[in-house]
């Protein structure tokens, strides 16, 4: 025998109807709206690290690629511009000339911090702030590779010949402090973007996230108490199905007087 919603309605709140049990205990909370809104902003947080890791990864390799290039060409163009400046004062034995010439190259590039050149015995021929150069041991050079590892200075060894005949062995030694400060520099600014991009996408999405499941969450507090068996729950009226039962099982004679409002419906 069928009952009428009204008498539904009469139920205390927790009442399960005759004949039959409510839905399943808990499906609500396995659909429950804050665990989705928990996954889209983890979702979207971990795809952000991905992009901000993969980011972060490729702009250092590219920044200490170009640091070891620039490094490597910088140490090669010097050092033989100088080797083949200092072949004729070799040839003629002129030290004078030799120290005039490795002062003079030094004073124009800072990028160089000392310069020792010998001859085939070792012998000292020339030299530019010999004493720092001795501190670093300028004879144990610096393989130039990419990628090129930061150091202070960078030690070199050119050697010098004629026609097949070696004349002397030419130590540099180089500092790119600048050059390796900006590369840190650009390397922090690119991992400081990344970082406020993660914070900044993780915010919106918490945000927006939290707008797009509110009706979630109504509705599906709606639906654990309709479960336990309350049927007032804020469903509006005059709506088609989705109206509030008072009003759909009510008497459709005309003339009837509609349940708690005391109107009469109109003739169809």
């Amino acid at each position: 025998m069928s009952r009428n919603f009204l008498d539904l309605k009469a139920q205390p709140a927790g009442a399960v109807p005759a004949g039959g049990g409510g839905p399943e205990p808990g499906l609500p909370a396995r659909l429950g709206p804050k665990k989705v809104r928990t996954k889209i902003f983890l979702l979207v947080t971990c795809l952000t690290l991905v992009a901000s890791a993969f980011l972060m990864a490729y702009s250092r390799y590219r920044f200490e690629r170009r640091l070891s290039t620039e490094i490597i060409s910088k140490v090669s163009m010097v050092s033989t511009s100088i080797s083949l400046g200092l072949v004729t004062e070799l040839q003629t034995n002129d030290r004078n000339a030799m120290e005039r010439a490795l002062k003079e190259t030094c004073a124009q590039l800072s990028e160089i911090s000392y310069a020792v050149l010998e001859d085939d015995s070792g012998l000292v021929l020339a030299s530019v702030n010999r004493d720092v150069a001795e501190q670093d041991l300028y004879r144990d050079t610096d393989a130039l590779q990419p990628p090129v590892a930061h150091r202070s200075v960078y030690r070199i060894k050119t050697q010098i010949g004629s026609e097949d005949r070696a004349l002397g062995n030419l130590y540099l030694g180089f500092s790119f402090r600048d050059l390796i400060a900006e590369t840190r520099r650009e390397k922090t600014v690119v991992a400081t973007v990344c970082l406020a991009m993660v914070s900044i996408s993780g915010l919106l999405v918490f945000l927006f996230s939290g707008l797009i499941t509110r009706p979630l969450v109504q509705v599906t507090r709606t639906a654990e108490k309709i479960a336990k068996g309350d049927l007032s729950q804020g469903l509006l009226p005059g709506r088609g199905r989705h109206a509030r039962p008072d009003l759909q099982c009510h008497d459709r004679r005309p003339g009837a007087v509609l349940p708690g409002n005391g109107r009469h419906q109109p003739f169809p």
